[in-house]
């Protein structure tokens, strides 16, 4: 949406809820629109106002990590963004320790897609007589952790001149933004759904990183990529994608027992599109790991071949050509009695991936050291499926029907770079309904703020 206006300069104030992002617009524009620092949001729609000095036309937008009407909230950021070319995004933050902002910051970068941003710190005479206060070395931090060169550092007695003269000088080239679903999953998953449904969400990202670092851990220290690190982190791969489906599908079930369509969108934000990518990106980096490049057609593992009922396409990288089932996991016998195996557990407040081996469970670095020190002579490794891919999703379970590698179609070679882009995770029924909801409102709220857009642009031609 456009206006034709392009030259004119139009800013985009964004950050956390009550960090005073409407307070810096009532500062500079001498509106005096409903403003409050705290933890609450007051900001649901658009707000507008045009600098006493410059002139320039800033944009003041609700708040991430909403605890409720979240769709509210998404729609207007995003329309924020997209509504015309802009000259420069804001991100307001109250005055904290540098790594505390940049946390918080970075997440912000991630959903606008953008490095160039400028970033103004409130509340900064709250914090004048704190000891170590040091608004020099708060700067340079931010710059060392963000790569942001522009940041200016305000309070309430800030006059209002020189916050304009900040926005004035640091202008870029107006813009055009477009945001897409992934960027918005990235946002969503910054809300706030009820105690009991955000511990279940957060338990499943922190596995997700837990098996992350497990697959480095197998890799790290020079230890070379082989087909024993392999087995260990297609194991894990499996074990990861299988919870996360799982877990969603009980955290989708347990959502249907909201009276609150509202807190249904919330779980879907949290829980839907976020956490399907989240898992596409462990898969992508997790795939690194493998000592080989399954793009490589010169590559005699890269035998791909289809499983004949359900079109799953499937790596065997060791094994014989005997009857299986389709889907079926991957796995080392290390005697013929025994075979390994893997699973979350917790230590405290923090999960870890385990392996299970002769009746003891190791950490990620002393299994690998462990299988390393046995005679490959007395490893034998099953089939099984280093790469799954069928015409809904890469991370599938397989149809379960038998199969035989020797009577599977093989695949053509030029497929095999597709089959390197891991696909999300199908989803089930109820997600299916909380996404159709999520998306209608999202979509009534982003067409409400385009005209609030359209005609605020008017007035202030």
């Amino acid at each position: 949406m456009h206006t034709g206006d392009e030259k004119r300069s139009v800013i985009a104030l964004v950050g956390k809820i009550g960090h005073g992002k409407t307070f810096i617009l009532n500062k500079v524009a001498g509106t005096r629109h409903l403003s409050h620092m705290g933890a609450g949001s007051v900001t649901r729609t658009l707000q507008f106002g045009e600098c006493k000095d410059s002139g320039i036309m800033v944009v003041d937008t609700p708040g991430f990590y909403a605890s409720d009407d979240i769709a509210t909230h998404i729609a207007a950021q995003k329309i924020a963004l997209e509504g015309t070319f802009i000259s420069g995004i804001y991100i307001v933050a109250k005055f904290a320790r540098a790594d505390e902002i940049a946390e918080t910051a970075n997440k912000i970068m991630k959903f606008i897609g953008a490095e160039d941003v400028r970033i103004i710190l409130t509340h900064a005479d709250c914090h004048e007589n704190d000891n170590g206060y040091d608004e020099l070395g708060t700067k340079a931090r931010l710059k060392d952790l963000l790569g942001v060169e522009k940041i200016l550092i305000a309070g309430k007695r800030t006059p209002r001149y020189l916050i304009d003269q900040f926005m004035a000088e640091s202008l870029h080239e107006p813009r055009e933004f477009r945001i897409s679903e992934e960027q918005i999953s990235v946002v969503s998953s910054l809300c706030v759904a009820s105690r009991k449904m955000n511990r279940k969400i957060d338990q499943v990202y922190d596995k997700i990183e837990a098996a992350s670092t497990a697959c480095r851990e197998l890799v790290k220290n020079g230890i070379a990529k082989t087909r024993k690190s392999d087995d260990l982190i297609v194991k894990t791969q499996n074990i990861t994608a299988s919870m996360v489906k799982a877990s969603k599908e009980e955290i989708f079930r347990q959502a249907e027992d909201y009276d609150s369509d509202e807190q249904k969108n919330i779980v879907y934000g949290r829980a839907g599109f976020a956490l399907s990518l989240r898992l596409k990106e462990f898969m992508d980096a997790t795939n690194k790991c493998l000592s080989w490049d399954v793009t490589d057609t010169s590559d005699s593992r890269n035998d791909y071949r289809q499983c004949p009922h359900c079109n799953a396409i499937f790596n065997k990288t060791e094994g014989c050509d005997g009857q299986t089932v389709c889907g079926a996991l991957p796995h080392a016998v290390r005697n013929k009695h025994e075979n390994y195996d893997a699973d979350f557990r917790e230590n405290g407040s923090k999960w870890h991936m385990w392996y299970f081996w002769h009746g003891k469970w190791y950490r990620a670095e002393q299994i690998i050291t462990l299988f390393d020190s046995l005679s490959d002579s007395t490893s034998t490794y099953g089939g099984g499926n280093i790469h799954i891919k069928n015409a809904r999703a890469i991370i599938e379970s397989g149809c379960g029907a038998p199969i035989s590698w020797s009577q599977m179609r093989p695949v053509d070679p030029s497929l095999l770079k597709p089959l390197a882009d891991v696909e999300l995770q199908s989803r089930g029924a109820e997600e299916d309904k909380s996404k159709t909801s999520f998306e209608n409102r999202l979509k009534t709220k982003e067409n409400d703020n385009k005209k609030l857009f359209q005609e605020a642009l008017k007035s202030f031609v």
